[in-house]
């Protein structure tokens, strides 16, 4: 099994699986079994109850929802799970039996369009990617991510608002075109849809991107 380190993450190639996860995440779950130990249950309680989208289930102070499911009607292929508990808000996105590696190249894509972001800031300030914890991938193609959960809109939303100024519609657009010429050629998915925008900060914060050299027809 190969191991590549690097002071923010670990990444470890091996057989049957692969697995790229941060440091600080190693450490929120060394001090903290118990949280994540409980939160594992309750979406394993989920699982095997076939439960719903908006299903919420609680134990103690860590409380998990179903955000989303795998649904035939639009094409996703899903589960989102949000976890809620005193070390802070995460999702979970788990991808069954899905062959692209989806988990482990999903965190590794966050991780080098972040490295990409710091190189080009003058061209495209005020840009982050979201917050990932954990890319994992096994041998049968089950994938799982872990991130920060930000309760934003994303941006695909903020320019079909009718309250929002065309000034405001105008300069989000310009943005997204100025991080889709910087990031397009490497990164696929760089949509509206997978931009979250905080106006507190007036940040961008990219979510759900893919390296596009493993998706040549994407």
């Amino acid at each position: 099994m190969e191991k590549e380190q690097t002071p923010k993450s670990l990444d470890v190639k091996g057989k049957n699986r692969q697995l790229l996860y941060s440091a600080e995440f190693k450490e929120k779950v060394r001090n903290n079994q118990e949280t994540f130990r409980i939160a594992a249950e309750l979406i394993s309680e989920m699982d095997n109850n076939e439960s719903v989208a908006g299903t919420k289930l609680s134990i103690y102070d860590v409380n998990v929802e179903l955000f989303e499911k795998p649904d035939r009607n639009t094409g996703a292929h899903t589960w989102i799970y949000k976890i809620e508990s005193p070390q802070g808000k995460f999702m979970v996105k788990v991808d069954k039996n899905y062959p692209q590696l989806q988990g482990y190249l999903e965190a590794k894509a966050s991780t080098l369009a972040q490295e990409q972001i710091l190189k080009t800031i003058e061209k495209i300030p005020d840009v982050e990617i979201v917050k990932f914890y954990l890319g994992y991938t096994d041998k049968w193609n089950n994938n799982y991510f872990i991130s920060e959960w930000l309760d934003l809109r994303d941006i695909n939303t903020i320019l079909y608002d009718s309250t929002i100024s065309a000034e405001q519609k105008q300069s989000l657009s310009q943005r997204v075109d100025q991080i889709e010429e910087v990031l397009g050629d490497n990164f696929i998915d760089i949509d509206t849809i997978n931009m979250f925008y905080d106006p507190e900060n007036n940040k961008i914060i990219l979510f759900d991107l893919m390296e596009a050299k493993y998706f040549p027809h994407g």
